[in-house]
């Protein structure tokens, strides 16, 4: 009995060493004097409510409910550093992403910013009491978080968390490969040269060799003990020595199976799949803006793997793509223009831009707001001169300008050097833009 009693006191003083322990390391006066700046400065964010959240939004909240799920598991099964490290660390990296891309955009949106430190707060609360109930009193709650409710785990939105993991990983990949092109000479970039344009290749399927292997990998993965697992090297070689049109890759097979392994711990049968579950071409344009800002270039294009030569074809597949950074521009095909700002008393003046074939309206008006810092909260808009477009303005005078729409697109004449506008709403005719475009930068 005493020996019972005995082991059973040590494991009640390691668990209460485990609660203990498991918000140390951090510094909380830095956490709150983030939480307070963040108060401080909503009134520079959006407010929009859940009707009309973004894209950016919506992925957002999606992590926030992951977190809710996860946390509280973590706490049903006592594993209390597991929950710290989904409650806080998880979730505040997840906020400093969704504040980086954001701040590309449209800014941040203090109705939603608001629930994150409320659900943060609410998931520290139970290992972190004090600390909690301070934040808890600077976002204004006259009652104790004592009385509050546990957090509501809302939608989690699968495909939204797959992009944005996806968005993380290849920013990182982005980076580390710009890093190596810079370390060593090459026809692209000359060693220590900085580069100011890329261009990233995205594939949409496999090889048709490397689809025969998907599939063949899906009907042998088997579940041993909770884990996926395929058959050995050995095993797999002698099964794709038998399919004849495999024949011709058997240098490349087992590198390539060997691949798909690793990715079967971390994503499961989903490794094996033979495209991605969502868009990865319009996942990377629709995080342009933040790719080219953090990436430190001038300009970024995204193309079809299909316009690449057969040495890129072969490295780019679904959810890898393939990068290229030089100190010279993938479109060659382009125009230089003037942007007008007709606004007085304001710090947005008249400059030079080039406007690439192919443009579409959210290029032109990322480079307006990177040339002039304006404010991510800050609305822009871009118009066109209807009558003479050589007229430059003196005031803020509507008239003689019409407003572009945002599925607009420009082309430029190769020869002449000339740049139109396609407008969805016109039929596509082209129509001559000249020399001179205007922007509006509103509150």
């Amino acid at each position: 009995a005493m020996t019972t009693g005995f082991h059973m006191l040590q494991a009640y003083r390691d668990k209460y060493r485990e609660i203990a322990t498991a918000g140390d390391g951090m510094n909380w006066h830095l956490v709150e004097r983030s939480i307070e700046e963040t108060i401080a400065s909503k009134d520079t964010m959006r407010n929009d409510p859940p009707a009309n959240y973004s894209y950016l939004d919506r992925m957002f909240e999606s992590q926030i409910n992951l977190t809710i799920k996860q946390t509280d598991q973590h706490f049903q099964n006592m594993m209390y550093r597991k929950a710290m490290t989904t409650g806080f660390h998880m979730l505040q990296a997840y906020r400093d992403k969704y504040r980086e891309i954001a701040t590309a955009r449209d800014g941040m949106n203090w109705h939603l910013v608001e629930r994150f430190i409320e659900v943060q707060t609410l998931l520290l609360c139970p290992v972190c009491p004090h600390f909690a109930e301070h934040v808890w009193t600077l976002l204004g709650k006259k009652e104790s978080i004592m009385r509050a409710s546990w957090p509501q785990c809302g939608e989690v939105d699968d495909l939204l968390i797959r992009e944005a993991k996806y968005l993380t990983d290849v920013s990182h990949e982005f980076r580390v490969r710009m890093k190596k092109m810079t370390e060593r000479k090459g026809k692209n970039l000359q060693q220590g040269v900085l580069p100011e344009f890329g261009v990233i290749y995205v594939a949409k399927q496999y090889p048709k060799w490397q689809q025969t292997i998907l599939k063949t990998l899906k009907e042998l993965c088997r579940e041993q003990e909770g884990k996926l697992e395929l058959p050995s090297n050995n095993e797999l070689l002698e099964k794709f020595r038998t399919i004849e049109e495999l024949k011709p890759f058997m240098k490349k097979i087992m590198p390539f199976v060997q691949s798909l392994k690793d990715g079967l711990a971390d994503k499961g049968l989903e490794a094996l799949d033979l495209t991605l579950r969502f868009d990865e071409q319009a996942a990377i344009e629709r995080h342009l803006p933040y790719l080219v800002r953090s990436l430190e270039l001038k300009e970024l294009w995204v193309e079809s793997v299909g316009s690449a030569d057969s040495k890129i074809q072969e490295e780019c597949l679904p959810g890898r793509p393939y990068s290229i950074f030089s100190t010279t521009p993938y479109q060659t095909s382009y125009s230089v223009i003037m942007l007008v700002n007709p606004q007085k008393c304001l710090p947005y003046f008249t400059f030079q831009s080039p406007v690439y074939d192919g443009d579409d309206y959210r290029k032109v008006i990322d480079r307006v707001r990177r040339a002039n810092q304006i404010p991510a909260k800050a609305k822009v808009k871009i118009l066109r001169y209807i009558k003479d477009n050589r007229f430059i303005p003196i005031s803020d005078d509507s008239t003689g300008v019409v407003e572009i729409g945002i599925r607009s697109k420009f082309s430029v004449d190769k020869d002449k050097k000339q740049l139109f506008l396609i407008e969805s709403t016109d039929g596509n005719q082209p129509i001559p833009v000249g020399t001179h475009l205007q922007y509006i930068v509103t509150a």
